[in-house]
């Protein structure tokens, strides 16, 4: 059975946000450097794993308005610097203040920048990597890293990790999206065929006035978007899962899950969702042409899930089968919401 870890740094919000009720939350503050304490211009200040973010201007200060509510993290990132995180926890018409001091980054090795002096290995690696993180998907092929040479592979044992001196810049020319990611850790076991990253991405629409490219750009994202993790746990955590009627069809041992509530347990109080099993998920899908079948395993039973569709500790559960190919090639921003439900 080939097991998928995945770890994307993703964080949680309440379903009034998710439907896309108006809020008037807003973000500010000031980003400076560590050691002089000199305002830091053009750093990228994001919400993690959405389309929302604004840079600094020339006194780095930056604002970031219209945010729904919830549970967020916060990146600032700048090439040269350590991207530092915050979590964040919005409620409506909240304005919060955030301010960064981020330090400069340190390398014990140098940059490569002439193609003929990288060793061999490094491309092997690096297409390890790009598998690995793109998934197994109809979409990997039409992704592409921009800046490749900024990514140092080490190599121990039968085990490879990553890291990179800036945000890897993702082009993915089926959905549609330049993806900016700031990779934390990225581990991948040969032996076992177990891949671990982390990760916090940035989304950006690709413009087009090509009307074939755009109409393709939604058709593919709906094709990624159905039968996916991210459709079954929205609906799992909006209550509107439905035995078959969205083509998903849940197992738990034999039983057969035909209300959310068997495997979903709410916390309302903090707005968290988790899903509840002991032993393993059957999940199958069957609608608009697609047929999948996937297990997903509980080492705990028991993991807390984000409603817009992500699973958050990787280290509480397995995933094999159809949906363990997913990665970030069919990742789509959180809030992304199929063209008719809009």
């Amino acid at each position: 059975m080939k097991k998928i870890f995945i770890i994307i740094i993703i964080s949680v919000f309440i379903p009034v946000s998710f439907c896309g009720a108006q809020t008037t939350n807003s973000i500010e503050g000031k980003v400076t450097d560590a050691k002089t304490g000199e305002p830091l211009a053009f750093v990228n200040v994001f919400l993690s794993q959405t389309t929302i973010g604004a840079s600094t201007d020339g006194m780095g200060v930056y604002k970031i308005g219209k945010i729904p509510s919830g549970n967020f993290i916060l990146v600032a990132s700048m090439v040269g610097y350590e991207s530092k995180t915050f979590n964040l926890d919005l409620s409506k018409n909240r304005n919060a203040i955030v301010n960064f001091s981020l330090e400069r980054s340190i390398y014990q090795f140098s940059q490569i920048e002439v193609k003929d002096e990288i060793p061999t290995r490094w491309f092997d690696q690096l297409e390890i990597f790009k598998k690995q993180l793109f998934g197994n998907n109809n979409y990997a092929d039409k992704c592409v890293i921009k800046n490749p040479y900024q990514i140092d592979f080490k190599e121990e044992s039968s085990r490879i990790s990553a890291s990179a001196r800036e945000p890897i810049v993702i082009e993915n020319h089926a959905l549609g999206y330049k993806i900016e990611c700031v990779l934390k850790s990225f581990i991948y076991d040969i032996n076992s065929r177990t891949v671990s990253y982390q990760i916090y991405p940035s989304f950006t629409e690709i413009t087009t006035t090509d009307e074939d490219s755009t109409e393709e750009f939604l058709s593919n994202r709906k094709d990624a978007y159905l039968g996916s993790m991210a459709q079954l746990l929205s609906s799992l955590a909006l209550d509107n899962y439905s035995f078959r009627d969205a083509g998903f069809e849940l197992r738990h041992s034999t039983e057969l899950v035909t209300k959310a509530n068997q495997i979903v347990q709410v916390d309302s109080v903090l707005g968290k969702y988790f899903l509840k099993a002991s032993g393993c998920i059957s999940i199958k899908y069957w609608n608009f042409g697609k047929r999948n079948s996937t297990r997903l395993c509980l080492s705990t039973g028991i993991t807390e899930f984000d409603p817009s569709g992500f699973l958050i500790n990787a280290d509480e559960f397995t995933i094999s089968g159809d949906m363990a190919h997913e990665g970030v090639a069919t990742m789509l921003p959180r809030f992304w919401k199929l063209p008719e439900e809009n």
